[in-house]
C-alpha cells in the first residue's frame, strides 16, 4: 500500500487550505481531504488519553477505582504468610505490578486516541457534526 499527502493550494473553506491523503493499494484508491495545520490538533486528540497512564497503580482485584498505592500492596500482600515469606510483598513485586498494568494502560489509551483521531478526521473530512461522528458498540464477555 503507497501512502502520499499533497498540498493543494486551492481554499475549500474561507481561509483554510486543504491537503489529501491517499492510499493506494493494486485494487484501490482511497482519498482522504483535510485541512492544512491540523497535525497539531491531531496529534493531542491522538496523544491525551496516554496522560491517564501517568496516574496509574494497580487494583491487585479490588473494587479501589484509584488503585493501591505501596503501603497497601505490602499491607495486603504483607498479610499474606506465604507472599512475606517468598517476598512477593516486596517494592520490586509492587513496581513489577505496576509497569505490566501501565503497559497494559498505554495500550487501551492509545486505542482511544486512535479511535478518537478517526473520528475527528472523518467529522473534519466530510464537514459532519459531533452528533453524527458519533458511534457505540457492544461486545460480548
Amino acid at each position: 500500500m503507497k501512502v502520499h499527502r499533497k498540498v493543494e493550494q486551492e481554499e475549500y473553506r474561507p481561509g483554510q487550505q486543504k491537503f489529501s491523503i491517499v492510499m493506494e493499494t493494486k485494487h484501490s484508491k482511497v482519498c482522504f481531504l483535510m485541512p492544512v495545520n491540523q497535525d497539531k490538533k491531531y496529534l493531542n486528540i491522538l496523544l491525551s488519553p496516554l496522560a491517564e497512564c501517568v496516574h496509574y497503580k494497580p487494583a491487585f482485584g479490588k473494587a479501589e477505582p484509584e488503585g493501591i498505592d505501596l503501603n497497601g500492596f505490602k499491607k495486603i500482600y504483607g498479610q499474606d504468610p506465604l507472599y512475606h515469606w517468598i517476598g512477593l510483598d516486596s517494592e520490586l513485586m509492587y513496581a513489577a505490578h505496576k509497569a505490566a498494568g501501565g503497559m497494559t494502560s498505554i495500550y487501551r489509551q492509545f486505542g482511544i486516541g486512535c479511535e478518537r483521531l478517526l473520528r475527528q478526521i472523518i467529522q473534519d473530512s466530510l464537514s459532519l457534526s459531533e452528533k453524527q461522528v458519533a458511534w457505540s458498540y457492544d461486545y460480548e464477555r
